[in-house]
């Protein structure tokens, strides 16, 4: 992910919509409305990450038509152009193909959308074939957090952070080791240096 795209994670908040005073009395509603999680982008990007770690997390011996599902998944969110529509509908697809190996929904439908949303076909699409009207990436969340648990638990990726933690052990250590012998050499300097002797003339030495 771009770094434009985590520091957008790191923000996480409402948008209020604009032009709205604080003596609203829709205030509280609009707000509701309006309320997000990150941009089409971000969420397409985020996607894509998680998918394509869970694809490189499947075993060898792993069931083909998942990879195949995944595989999949992947290549439509990448010609979505961030359409949310679109980016569920190839979800929706993923799922179903992974229904037909252990008949467990990897995730669930995103909920509806608040009430009062005005929807923007131009940008998020048209009710799709599964019947569900995505027009907000916030929708999407639960569906992404069964993703980023099934990475959590995907054996590669726990075999990663081990070897992570593990290296970033042995960097301590040798840093520690580092330290302590620049702490000895110096000791050792101090002990075998001679004395520097300074001597102050005063002003009837000056010539």
């Amino acid at each position: 992910m771009s770094r434009t795209h985590l520091e957008e994670l790191e923000e996480i908040g409402g948008r209020r919509l604009h032009g709205l005073d604080d003596d609203d009395d829709d205030l509280e509603l609009d707000i509701d409305v309006e309320m997000g999680w990150v941009g089409e982008t971000c969420l397409r990007a985020l996607l894509l990450g998680l998918l394509s770690l869970l694809l490189n997390s499947q075993p060898e011996s792993g069931e083909k038509r998942e990879k195949k599902a995944i595989k999949d998944a992947i290549q439509e969110i990448k010609a979505s152009r961030a359409n949310l529509s679109r980016i569920w509908i190839a979800l929706a697809a993923m799922r179903a193909e992974f229904g037909k190996v252990d008949n467990k929904p990897l995730f669930p439908d995103p909920p509806p959308p608040p009430q009062h949303t005005k929807i923007h076909t131009t940008r998020s699409g048209a009710l799709n074939g599964a019947g569900v009207n995505v027009t907000s990436t916030a929708q999407l969340v639960p569906v992404i957090l069964p993703l980023i648990e099934m990475v959590l638990n995907a054996q590669a990726i726990r075999d990663e952070f081990e070897e992570g933690v593990k290296e970033a052990k042995e960097r301590i250590k040798e840093e520690r080791e580092r330290t302590k012998a620049i702490r000895e050499q110096w000791e050792g300097m101090k002990n075998t240096s001679n004395p520097v002797r300074i001597h102050f003339f005063g002003p009837e030495c000056a010539d």
